[in-house]
């Protein structure tokens, strides 16, 4: 919806938001897991050990869009 609202202003909207691009979902969200949060929740964990069942459950998440990825 929101890459349609963008379209329709005359922007383009972020791959993210735009419908057309579903497919690719899987694939983008993998990305972000491993280069924005894995580094981020293996820095976090190092200082606040308490943190560390927030990397298992970013591990589950992988393994899930790891199954949807085409």
């Amino acid at each position: 919806r929101q890459g349609s609202a963008e379209r329709n202003i005359g922007h383009t909207p972020a791959d993210l938001y735009d419908e057309t691009k579903a497919c690719d979902l899987p694939k983008m969200q993998l990305g972000f897991l491993a280069f924005i949060c894995k580094p981020v929740y293996t820095s976090l964990a190092l200082q606040f050990p308490a943190l560390t069942e927030y990397g298992n459950a970013l591990e589950l998440n992988r393994v899930a869009w790891e199954a949807q990825k085409a």
